[in-house]
């Protein structure tokens, strides 16, 4: 994307705060073309007349909160695939549970970082422009593949690799999109079995279209992989159907091949980037849902228990003002580099957002097992981390919680191990609690207030 194309897509800020729309603006307006507005009502209208590529939304508004106002745009064909990233300075998983289930595809807590804002904006962009590429490539291919079916005869100027294939299984035609797509000319791969092209790993494969061919079936847009002539693996989508004699009789069959290589890559790093962290490459919180969901799932089916690890980085805003945010975002990066040294290869390390991971410890026989890990975590922060050749050193906080002792389901356990982690804050650096229910109802109250200021 040009910086031409980058500088035309429009962001909608919808903040009734002016000091939050002018930061805004000031960080954005380089980039991007900018709109705003100041309540929910105001927005909507903005959105209908011309839709912008990215919202920034607000939650507390005084007209309509920014969940009503995600609500109405997602139920909007008009409007409903409008990346929405939500702004507040509430913090709890609650919260941003409920921004997800409006239809946000993001969550920014206040006070703003400036490097995280763009980073997050240019991502989502990014991932939106994706998805717009691939739905029109599925559409293109939609439309080819089915005007191809509809052709009475073979044309040899496709772009598509079209060829017929023997009974016995011996390559017979063998077009000019064939050429290119696997790399043979006719003249070497006609005659050639059909497993020339096919992977070792995929012996049964031909025995099972064939059997599909003589019981008079189409197969149709059927996504497998080939082998080129250089051993480069593809991804193709085939149609195959009968190639039958004058009398009738099967002979063989003929085959469409189109390379979808380049959209399954697509859909593969659209994937990617909907389930990893763009910063750290690690799980991001919904990914980590899922996996603590299947964890759970495993641990009760194995009558085991299953720890959940949250950490905060101590001292992460100083850095951030001392050092530059670039500086914040390399230690963050090599923070998660060696929290996943650090761990079995079982475990998980995700990034919550801002300076929070989590770790889930599965396959615990006792809550006391944990402590092993818990150790090795702890030395993670013992070697000052190089920052622009200055050596900083770093700490952490951690909160753990254990399944079943200390909640039944995901968010409970998240909920306890940042509590935990709250009181262990209390104690010092590099420190670490279980959590305990008889955490007090005053902690947990100073908690939230401490969250809400982005302490």
């Amino acid at each position: 994307m040009t910086e031409e194309q980058v500088h035309a897509q429009t962001i909608l800020i919808v903040d009734d705060t002016p000091g939050n729309v002018s930061l805004l603006k000031a960080v954005l307006t380089a980039d991007f073309t900018i709109r705003t507005a100041t309540c929910g009502s105001e927005a909507l209208l903005s959105v209908q007349e011309t839709p912008p590529d990215l919202i920034l939304l607000d939650i507390m508004m005084p007209d309509m909160d920014g969940y009503e106002v995600c609500r109405r745009l997602k139920e909007n064909p008009y409007t409903r695939d409008i990346p929405v990233i939500f702004l507040s300075i509430l913090e709890s998983t609650e919260i941003k549970v409920e921004a997800f289930k409006a239809g946000g595809v993001d969550y920014i807590t206040k006070p703003f970082h400036v490097g995280e804002v763009r980073a997050r904006v240019r991502a989502h962009l990014k991932i939106r422009g994706l998805q717009l590429e691939l739905e029109e490539q599925n559409t293109l291919l939609e439309t080819a593949n089915a005007e191809l079916t509809r052709l009475a005869m073979i044309v040899d100027s496709s772009t598509d690799a079209i060829f017929t294939v023997s009974a016995d299984s011996i390559i017979t035609s063998w077009n000019g999109g064939a050429e290119d797509i696997f790399g043979y000319s006719a003249r070497e791969i006609i005659g050639e079995p059909i497993l020339t092209i096919m992977p070792a790993e995929l012996p049964h494969e031909r025995s099972h279209i064939w059997q599909m061919i003589l019981s008079g079936e189409h197969l149709q847009y059927f996504e497998t992989t080939r082998i080129r002539k250089d051993r480069k693996k593809i991804y193709v989508s085939i149609t195959t159907s009968p190639l039958l004699n004058s009398d009738g009789e099967i002979i063989g069959n003929s085959v469409i091949s189109r390379d979808v290589t380049e959209r399954r890559n697509m859909e593969e790093t659209i994937k990617h980037q909907a389930r990893y962290d763009a910063l750290t490459n690690l799980p991001n919180r919904q990914f980590l849902l899922e996996l603590l969901t299947m964890g759970l799932a495993h641990a009760r089916r194995g009558q085991k228990k299953l720890a959940v690890l949250f950490l905060d980085l101590n001292g992460f805003k100083q850095v951030n003002d001392t050092l530059g945010h670039n500086c914040g975002d390399r230690l963050l990066q090599d923070v998660a580099l060696r929290l996943k040294s650090a761990v079995r290869e079982t475990d998980t390390v995700a990034r919550l957002g801002g300076d929070e991971f989590t770790v889930l410890i599965p396959d615990l026989n006792r809550a006391e097992d944990v402590g092993i890990i818990l150790g090795k975590i702890l030395g993670v922060f013992d070697t000052p981390f190089m920052l622009n050749s200055t050596a900083v050193t770093s700490a952490t906080s951690i909160g753990i919680s254990i399944f079943p002792d200390d909640g039944e389901f995901c968010d409970e356990l998240i909920k306890n191990a940042d509590l935990a982690m709250y009181e262990a804050k209390k104690t010092g650096r590099n420190s670490y609690r279980f959590f305990n229910a008889g955490f007090s109802a005053i902690d947990v109250g100073e908690h939230m207030a401490g969250a809400d200021k982005g302490e």
